[in-house]
């Protein structure tokens, strides 16, 4: 389990340092994506919006509805069955007085909170958030106000899901940190799209492994939080369509 990599490549930290350095210095309070291009070295593109995956529950009884906000989740059964339809409120934000823990999707079907030495499964302060990036001062630069890590691992194999919810101060501070993680997994040369089923969000899908690991993230911000759901696993390919499920469930608790 190798989870999320908060680490950036050494030339990039540098620039995002010398972004930082600017505006503690001059006052500026840069705003969206545009605030890290520096940043972004080449850039990640968004492409074409992508569909949502399917689930592994059994197809209901009864004709389904959709609705505006309903995911069309195809059944693991024959063909010749409905398809089941999840309606998931993607609009509504959670109140702030919900603890970050409570808004934690819970560990999917056939995974286990993991027990790995290196899962935080708690809060996140800002000096853990400070050490997780690589560098001192990245707290207080980018408005992390609190977050929450927790990591679940697959109980066949060696597939985990790590979640990280991260409350900022500003719905600008959330733009910037989404753009920085967006960079995270760039040694991996991660294809990138975005999912219209999700507001904003940006997928990215390693192509190479890094310690013998492929990350599938899907990274969103809604109002000052962000998101970052990643499936990290042994064997190269698209992430499971779940990814998206679970992505989606997530974005409905924020």
């Amino acid at each position: 389990m190798l989870g999320i990599k908060w680490i950036l490549p050494g030339a990039v930290r540098a620039t995002l340092m010398v972004v930082v350095r600017q505006m503690i210095l001059v006052g500026a309070r840069p705003r969206g994506r545009a605030a890290l291009a520096g940043v972004a070295a080449g850039g990640m593109l968004l492409l074409s919006a992508c569909g949502v995956g399917r689930s592994h529950s059994a197809p209901p009884t009864t004709t389904p509805t959709t609705t505006a906000t309903s995911v069309a989740r195809a059944s693991t059964t024959p063909a010749t069955t409905a398809a089941t339809t999840t309606t998931i409120a993607l609009t509504a934000t959670i109140p702030s007085s919900v603890p970050l823990a409570s808004r934690v999707i819970a560990a999917p079907d056939g995974y286990s909170l993991s027990t790995s030495s290196d899962a935080t499964n708690g809060a996140i302060s800002a000096a853990d958030f400070d050490h997780k990036v690589g560098h001192a001062g990245m707290a207080a630069a980018l408005g992390f106000a609190s977050g929450y890590d927790v990591t679940y691992d697959n109980d066949d194999t060696s597939e985990s899901i790590e979640v990280f919810i991260g409350q900022f101060s500003t719905s600008g501070n959330a733009t910037r940190f989404r753009a920085f993680a967006t960079q995270t997994i760039t040694d991996e040369a991660p294809s990138t799209k975005t999912i219209s089923a999700i507001p904003g969000a940006i997928a990215l899908d390693a192509t190479k492994p890094a310690n013998g690991f492929y990350d599938h993230e899907v990274v969103a911000t809604k109002a000052s939080t962000v998101m970052l759901v990643d499936y990290s696993t042994d064997g190269a390919g698209q992430a499971p369509s779940d990814l998206i499920n679970w992505a989606q469930q997530q974005y409905s608790r924020l």
